[in-house]
């Protein structure tokens, strides 16, 4: 059996390499650059149209509150009830009712009423089965 003697790898061969390992390198690096600011730039740009659309419900809300100020306003609410002959008065000390507690604490108490009863549930479990 003969062995075959490869001579040892040349210093230019080994910088050769060493050369291309570094400008993939670098390229990925460019590569990877590129394309996160690709990413950032459509995030911003999402993030301007949310930001636009935010303002314009935040804008149709103030018109629908005003509006809706507009029609509780009493002297409206007087003059529709003239002029549309309905005949409604003021109400009566004794048709109002004050509400003291929080109105989240007091609908929680009525959501919630069923589950805190103290109801005793009945359950058998056969201990046997017989085929």
């Amino acid at each position: 059996m003969k062995r075959s003697n490869k001579p040892a790898a040349s210093p230019v061969n080994r910088l050769f390499l060493a050369t291309l390992l570094l400008l993939a390198f670098a390229g990925s690096i460019g590569f990877a650059t590129v394309w996160l600011r690709h990413q950032i730039s459509g995030v911003a740009e999402s993030n301007r149209l949310i930001q636009a659309r935010i303002v314009e419900v935040q804008r149709r809300t103030a018109e629908a509150n005003a509006e809706i100020a507009g029609a509780l306003n009493p002297e409206v609410l007087l003059s529709q009830n003239s002029s549309l002959r309905l005949g409604l008065g003021m109400p009566r000390d004794h048709q109002i009712v004050s509400v003291v507690d929080a109105v989240e604490v007091r609908l929680a108490a009525k959501r919630n009423s069923d589950r805190f009863t103290t109801a005793f549930v009945s359950a058998s479990f056969p201990l046997s089965t017989t085929r």
